[in-house]
């Protein structure tokens, strides 16, 4: 399927990709200032030329992806490296989440060595760089000591499952059957910020008309935009996105995506 810039809302939307670019753009921003008001320090110097770099490339290949003509998003897209796109978009939102005083705690992963899931790279970071952001400014809006957001990675590998049954023409000759069913994996990322309610959980998930301003995002500015470019990306590629939250709460997002074959 093809986006447009035109498309409205979906992640090739003109809103959607201001949004993310925003998203890369800016802590690459942070810590090119932190640079510049430390003209001593070389390696500091070093990593935001090095950070700047990989925003930009990352900027490019959404643009290029959204561009009219661009390649599908089909399953015969590239596969990402779970684990590598989640160190990516920690790598990204750092020098954000130092700015704002909140932290990611390690991931917690079922599974360790290459999970790669049926869906582009950096759509996957896409989609983590929103949900931890989101996460994180929750977090640092409920207030307490050390505000931290958890990402866990759980993988269900895929099963083969036999059957018996009677032929097709009803004789008594039995037949065996076989099906495939492919594995999938589940990235969580929980905090302990100020929640939503069940009005902006539905409107996260499509299930209900879209909230804008203040409201679409649990009392805090923001377009809103976030949670819906996050929900399309991963339906796109077969997936599922869940939310469990309540005001004051917190809350916990899961994004379940097919193994690659």
């Amino acid at each position: 399927m093809e986006h447009s810039p035109q498309s409205a809302g979906g992640p090739g939307s003109v809103r959607a990709l201001a949004h993310d670019l925003r998203n890369i753009l800016a802590p690459a921003q942070t810590l090119a200032d932190l640079a510049l008001r430390s003209p001593g320090d070389t390696a500091l110097a070093e990593r935001a030329l090095r950070r700047t770099i990989e925003s930009i490339q990352k900027a490019d290949a959404i643009l290029a992806h959204a561009l009219p003509g661009a390649a599908g998003r089909g399953p015969q897209a590239p596969a990402a490296d779970v684990h590598a796109s989640v160190a990516n978009a920690l790598e990204t939102i750092a020098p954000e989440a130092d700015r704002l005083g909140w932290t990611v705690s390690p991931l917690a992963a079922s599974a360790a060595g290459p999970v790669l899931c049926a869906m582009r790279a950096e759509d996957l970071e896409r989609v983590l760089v929103n949900l931890l952001l989101n996460a994180g400014e929750a977090t640092r809006l409920a207030g307490g000591a050390n505000p931290t957001v958890r990402v866990d990675l759980e993988v269900q590998p895929g099963v083969v499952v036999r059957r018996s049954g009677k032929a097709v023409n009803h004789s008594n000759t039995k037949h065996s059957t076989i099906n495939s069913l492919a594995g999938s994996i589940t990235l969580t990322i929980r905090d302990q910020g100020v929640g939503m309610t069940p009005a902006q959980v539905r409107a996260a998930l499509g299930r209900a008309r879209p909230l804008s301003g203040w409201a679409a995002r649990g009392g805090r500015k923001g377009s809103g935009v976030g949670l819906t470019v996050v929900r399309q990306l991963v339906e796109e590629a077969g997936g599922e996105l869940s939310i469990t939250s309540a005001r004051g709460r917190g809350s916990q997002v899961r994004v379940r995506l097919p193994l690659a074959a």
